[in-house]
């Protein structure tokens, strides 16, 4: 009969240990809280990059597919080819993408409606780092170029790198950062065609 009481008496769990129990369920929420706003901010950068990647790729699909564009009366392939257009200093939440129906081997913003085929917004998270870095048809090392026109012309994927000041890139760097995070990637481009993201 001692025994029936003692087991009954040692049924329940303690006011501390409830408390104990509670706090480590808080503490390990409050790690997953945090861990997952931290990577909302990465995952933002990340899928930004990509998205320049994917674009730059698909202008380069529009002129090996010799896709036309819409000059205002009808529809053509662009003389200069297709392009994406960046400007790291007074424009570095956007990139645009155009055809060069002129080829003037420019970016003509605002001179000609239907040279913009989309302008793409960057999250409001990321933005453009000021200063292109580069290496010219030399060799030398090239940087704090404010503006970048990328050229895609057929029949080869080659792409033509072009600055305000009309040099031409071998190889260019475009660095994203996370504002918030200070995380950056940095997509490389090549003459060749090659688009790639480190970091």
């Amino acid at each position: 009969m001692q025994k029936a009481n003692k087991l009954n008496n040692n049924s329940g769990h303690t006011l501390i240990e409830l408390l104990v129990g509670l706090a480590i369920i808080g503490s390990i929420s409050a790690l997953v809280v945090v861990n997952v706003r931290d990577t909302g901010k990465t995952s933002s950068l990340d899928n930004a990059a990509l998205k320049l990647v994917s674009d730059i790729r698909l202008t380069q699909d529009f002129a090996l597919g010799l896709r036309s564009q819409y000059n205002g009366t009808d529809d053509e392939f662009p003389d200069g080819g297709w392009g994406v257009y960046i400007d790291s200093q007074t424009d570095n939440t956007n990139y645009y993408m155009f055809a060069d129906l002129n080829n003037n081997n420019i970016f003509d913003n605002g001179a000609s409606d239907y040279e913009l085929y989309k302008q793409v917004k960057l999250p409001a998270d990321v933005r453009i780092q000021p200063g292109l870095d580069g290496i010219d048809n030399g060799g030398a090392a090239y940087s704090g170029m404010q503006d970048l026109a990328l050229f895609l012309l057929p029949p080869d994927p080659i792409i033509e790198i072009n600055s305000g000041s009309e040099l031409i890139c071998q190889t260019v760097e475009i660095t994203l950062e996370s504002i918030s995070s200070g995380k950056t990637k940095t997509i490389m481009i090549n003459d060749f065609g090659l688009v790639d993201i480190s970091n």
